[in-house]
């Protein structure tokens, strides 16, 4: 008798002393994950602020400012390169009665890259998408001239 009582006891105590430490297993679980979403949730902002796909308005402008100046200087370039080419070269894709509206083309082309380029040194690219406009309208405009 004395055996099952002993025998119980340390049954009992080891149950218990088996609960007790899931419990306070269970409140370092429940810890750990209150502190891993608080973390998760900060790396999270911290993703959110230092990865973010959508740009501001400034870093907007300064893609723009960018492309702005990059188009107008190709556009220089490859200007000055047009009009450089031979009047025999370009009577292949021009007739001879052209080259001179050709050659005007150039030079308006060649001034509307300028004043994209002042627009965008001096940032004032609310004017740009007036001016890119115009020098879509210089090219269409030399298209439909000069290619027919």
């Amino acid at each position: 008798m004395v055996n099952k009582f002993l025998f119980f006891n340390i049954v009992f105590l080891v149950l218990l002393s088996g609960c007790s430490s899931k419990i306070d297993s269970i409140d370092e679980t429940l810890k750990h994950d209150k502190d891993t979403q608080e973390l998760s949730s900060i790396m999270h902002e911290l993703n959110l602020l230092v990865y973010d796909n959508v740009k501001s308005e400034l870093e907007l402008d300064n893609v723009r400012r960018r492309y702005a100046l990059t188009l107008a200087q190709r556009i220089k370039e490859l200007t000055t390169k047009a009009e450089g080419i031979s009047v025999e070269k370009l009577g292949k894709k021009i007739s001879q009665k052209n080259i001179k509206q050709f050659t005007q083309y150039m030079k308006e082309l060649r001034k509307n890259g300028e004043e994209i380029y002042e627009i965008a040194q001096k940032y004032e690219l609310e004017k740009l998408d007036n001016k890119i406009e115009n020098l879509k309208q210089t090219c269409n405009s030399c298209h439909s001239q000069i290619r027919d």
